[in-house]
């Protein structure tokens, strides 16, 4: 549908309201889909660059240092705010547990770092704040939101043969490990956009156009660029 017609004296619901929104915002997403195609960032505000950044002593562990600004995936925006140190560590939606394994950075050889974007819904149980106050002390919501979140996660890089990989077949290989993951895990859909690097060297990292290759065995940046779409 293109847009809702609204009829004099017919009754609205919300469905007729959430409906418009989302034709709006499906419109809104294909435009900016169509010129920043599958993904990219204001020249002069592009966000989620990755920067290696070692270890500083014996007790700490690899991080990854992101750059704030905004990103476009799939028409969807993904916003990195200016208000801290921004990490992997330290990222408003990551949940990483250093003392998990699991979410621990790769200390040996490539591999790939993504960005994870997807959107929930936000009722006044996760923030009282939407409650109107108006309305007394155990006052309803008037409405829920749907927030957009976004994680930076990492992944061993598969061998994409030879030490010098060519940027077809870093994409190649991300492309082969996204369907693998769908396949294995079909409801969970999430929009991945990727980079990588390694912490192989403690040498300082320059980043990179949106352009460039996504993951190379070699300590530098990447800005996220090859992504998986996954649809319903």
């Amino acid at each position: 549908m293109a847009k809702l017609a609204f009829q004099q004296g017919r009754l609205t619901t919300d469905a007729d309201l959430n409906t418009q929104s989302a034709v709006l915002l499906h419109q809104l997403r294909a435009v900016v889909g169509d010129f920043a195609w599958p993904h990219g960032g204001p020249r002069a505000a592009a966000g989620f660059g990755v920067t290696p950044m070692p270890p500083s002593g014996s007790d700490t562990l690899p991080d990854l240092a992101i750059t704030p600004g905004r990103y476009y995936v799939d028409g969807i925006l993904c916003e990195a705010e200016d208000d801290g140190p921004l990490t992997y560590w330290r990222q408003p939606h990551g949940f990483r547990d250093p003392r998990h394994s699991g979410d621990r950075l790769p200390q040996t050889g490539g591999y790939f770092v993504y960005l994870r974007v997807w959107e929930r819904l936000v009722t006044a149980s996760q923030q009282p704040a939407l409650r109107d106050p108006a309305l007394g002390v155990a006052a309803p919501d008037t409405s829920a939101r749907v927030q957009t979140v976004w994680q930076v996660l990492a992944t061993t890089a598969p061998v994409v043969g030879g030490p010098n990989p060519t940027t077809a077949d870093l994409r190649r290989a991300f492309t082969e490990w996204a369907e693998k993951t769908e396949r294995l895990a079909p409801e969970n859909r999430p929009t991945l956009a990727a980079a990588g690097c390694s912490t192989a060297s403690p040498q300082p990292a320059t980043s990179t156009s949106p352009a460039t290759a996504a993951v190379h065995p070699a300590p530098r940046a990447r800005r996220l660029t090859s992504r998986h779409r996954y649809r319903n």
